[in-house]
């Protein structure tokens, strides 16, 4: 079992979510149907690889940012970058969300905040 869980992940090219629920199908099968708690193999749950941010140089940085068509654009990419904020957070706030709560949207974690005053 654990080869085909392999196969699924390298050959079929699978996300490892998919892989899990094969895994997880797999261990009902043998304990709850099949009745075989010990079937003679552990299938283990893959793991997602965890990946690094992408960086940019500060020539990408202000190359990015004089871009920008608009006065609005430009402050938009000015601010995400200075406040550290994820590019999705930036595009998808509102004014009231910020001026209502201080927080970012809806997201959670709770402790998300906008780094205003």
């Amino acid at each position: 079992m654990p080869a085909y869980l392999l196969h699924l992940i390298r050959d079929r090219k699978l996300a490892y979510a998919s892989v899990n629920q094969a895994s997880c199908a797999l261990r009902f099968l043998y304990r709850r149907v099949l009745g075989r708690p010990a079937a003679g193999f552990d299938i283990p749950m893959a793991k997602v690889p965890k990946r690094l941010p992408q960086i940019l140089s500060r020539e990408e940085v202000a190359r990015l940012i004089d871009a920008a068509r608009t006065l609005r654009g430009r402050t938009l990419l000015m601010t995400t970058y200075a406040a550290g904020l994820r590019v999705y957070l930036s595009t998808t706030s509102r004014y009231l969300h910020l001026a209502r709560s201080k927080r970012i949207g809806n997201t959670s974690p709770p402790d998300l905040l906008a780094p205003l005053g």
